[in-house]
């Protein structure tokens, strides 16, 4: 069941209600102005949906767990302004014995509205808001006012980059500043500069399973299946080496001029679980040409590539050569950067790894994929990541623990966190801290960086972002000449 305060607002004077969220989760996901993360967070996370009275809604979580509410947690449109009809129409529907699903709602709504026609309203900045629309001057593209405070967007000139604007005192914000050009904000006078870790991180996974073969962790009667061993990272000493002989901050130093922090294991700073006792395991390039000897891989020719000598689970003879895998719709030209850093550092130590681009990780094909989280992935609004690392979820194109890591202690940390009783959130980052320990042991992946954020203003009096988040307070803002 889930309670609404009484006392919130939208900028325009009317309540913030159930409405406004059922609107958001079922109807939004079903009409002619649809929204997609609607449909996404329904599907992927809500069963069913009825509404009790103007500030209560039950829902039926498909996943019953402690992540469930932070998943579903954003960002409300005005049902009042975009569907002026939709509160009729619910109050039509009443409170059905049961709740409704998905597709019963699309049916009472295509019923209501079988001979009539939905009014809505254009989606504007406005609506909602403390701010009006105003006249704008003759080099401004929008100006919004509220109050004695105007939040003016200009039209980028043809050639001159937002950075120069800024800098010469054209404009007093800048948001996402390139990692080439911090350095110059960061020199210029009379400047305001929050820079922090953000919610983006990265991480290079290494397959632990027979690549030629994909498997499901389970079989069809639940018993667990052997998945094989992947020539090179199916030994943990390998995997352990390639996280020493990777310098992160040579990486973070080569695609983002400096600007990330290196991670301990799978947790960003930013994330309530993370462990902050928790230390990186740091570059040691020594230790990791003793744990490849080790192993026994050794360069037999004289190539500069280690070869399989006795190791554990490769072929005799076969050269130390992996494929690092990125999906070239999702990474930007600082992962390729980086991914390219990782693979000259390596060879260092004997280790051949060429980049590839590979649209999913999910068949479980490859040696090792490069993720980059966003801060707003849904795995970053909890920090639940059975999906990444229980063995349940190890399923053959299903995205689910692509790395077909297993580690029974992980499993029941995973769940019972995920299931604690009243989800106190320190109590589960206790929970989380030891899967993250386990994790850094295990090395199911080499722990990079998380990424970090740089707003710069000018002259904003009560300028303090948040990571990820550099407007939460922009209402407070005083522009000072």
């Amino acid at each position: 069941m889930l309670h609404l305060r009484d006392d919130l607002m939208w900028g325009d004077g009317m309540p913030v209600t159930a409405y406004d969220v059922l609107y958001k989760y079922v109807i939004d996901a079903t009409t002619s102005y649809a929204d997609a993360d609607g449909l996404h967070v329904f599907n992927d996370f809500i069963a069913g949906a009825r509404l009790i009275d103007e500030y209560t809604l039950e829902l039926d979580f498909l996943d019953q767990t402690c992540a469930a509410p932070a998943r579903v947690n954003q960002a409300l449109p005005l049902a009042h302004v975009r569907a002026p009809d939709f509160r009729a129409f619910v109050d039509a529907v009443g409170t059905p014995d049961e709740l409704l699903t998905l597709p019963e709602w699309i049916a009472a709504y295509r019923a209501y509205f079988a001979d009539r026609v939905p009014r809505s309203t254009p989606t504007l900045p406005l609506p909602g808001t403390p701010f009006q629309l105003v006249e704008a001057q003759s080099d401004e593209g929008l100006r919004l006012v509220s109050g004695d405070l105007a939040v003016v967007f200009s039209p980028a000139p043809v050639g001159i980059p937002p950075v120069e604007r800024f800098l010469t005192g054209q404009t007093n914000l800048l948001l996402d500043v390139p990692y080439d050009r911090r350095t110059d904000v960061r020199a210029a006078r009379d400047v305001q500069i929050a820079e922090m870790p953000g919610g983006s991180w990265d991480m290079l996974l290494f397959n632990l399973a027979d690549p030629t073969r994909p498997r499901d962790a389970f079989d069809e009667d639940g018993a667990r299946r052997d998945q094989g061993q992947h020539p090179l990272f199916g030994d943990l000493r390998v995997r352990r080496a390639v996280q020493l002989a990777i310098n992160v901050d040579e990486v973070i130093e080569s695609a983002f001029h400096g600007n990330a922090t290196p991670m301990a294991a799978n947790y960003p700073p930013t994330s309530w679980a993370s462990d902050p006792d928790l230390a990186p395991l740091g570059y040691d390039p020594t230790e990791a040409e003793r744990l490849l000897d080790e192993a026994g891989w050794v360069d037999v020719d004289g190539d500069g590539v280690r070869n399989c000598y006795h190791c554990l689970y490769g072929t005799e003879g076969m050269d130390f050569y992996f494929m690092i895998g990125l999906d070239p719709q999702l990474s930007q030209a600082s992962s390729y950067a980086a991914a390219e850093s990782v693979s000259r550092q390596l060879r260092r130590v004997g280790i051949a790894a060429q980049i590839s681009e590979a649209p999913s990780a999910s068949l479980q094909e490859f040696d090792a994929y490069w993720f980059t989280f966003g801060a707003e992935t849904a795995l970053n609004r909890d920090p639940d990541q059975a999906a990444l690392w229980s063995t349940a979820a190890d399923v053959v194109d299903s995205a689910g623990n692509p790395g077909s890591y297993s580690n029974p202690r992980v499993d029941a940390l995973l769940e019972q966190a995920r299931t604690l009783a009243g989800c106190d959130v320190e109590q589960r980052a206790a929970l989380y801290r030891e899967v993250s320990a386990l994790l850094q042991a295990d090395q199911p992946a080499v722990w990079l960086y998380a990424q970090h954020e740089f707003y710069a203003a000018r002259g904003i009096e009560n300028f303090a972002p948040y990571p990820d988040n550099p407007l939460w307070n922009v209402t407070t803002w005083r522009v000072h000449p």
